[in-house]
């Protein structure tokens, strides 16, 4: 039996294979989310300003940062940067006490994810 995952490759007798298979295969779906969770967290950028938000964007990062959570500002952010969109606004979060929106510098009311489809 092959992994695409792990590229290993096992010799299982026939008589084993009902044992074996369901195991290797819940190791191959365990290997397979570490890597896409691993990849998720190293492609997600957190940023406080439009400087930050460039680096983020030209490097096809995630971003994750203050937002006024105005229509307005989003279609802004959209038009001006090439379709990036937002992507999602977690419903627990902290305090923004103090906060801007990176885009426009209006007080910050959640934190969003903003991304671009490539």
């Amino acid at each position: 039996i092959a992994r695409r995952d792990t590229g290993e490759k096992v010799a299982v007798k026939i008589k084993d294979i009902t044992k074996k298979v369901p195991s290797m295969l819940d190791q191959r779906q365990q290997n397979l989310y570490k890597n896409a969770e691993k990849l998720m967290n190293e492609s997600i950028i957190e940023i406080k300003n439009l400087a930050e938000f460039h680096d983020a964007i030209s490097n096809k990062k995630i971003i994750f940062g203050p937002f006024c959570d105005e229509g307005e500002c989003e279609k802004n952010i959209k038009e001006k940067e090439d379709g990036v969109r937002s992507i999602a606004i977690p419903l627990n979060q902290k305090s923004l006490k103090g906060k801007k929106c990176f885009s426009c510098g209006k007080e910050a009311e959640v934190m969003c994810y903003f991304g671009k489809s490539y």
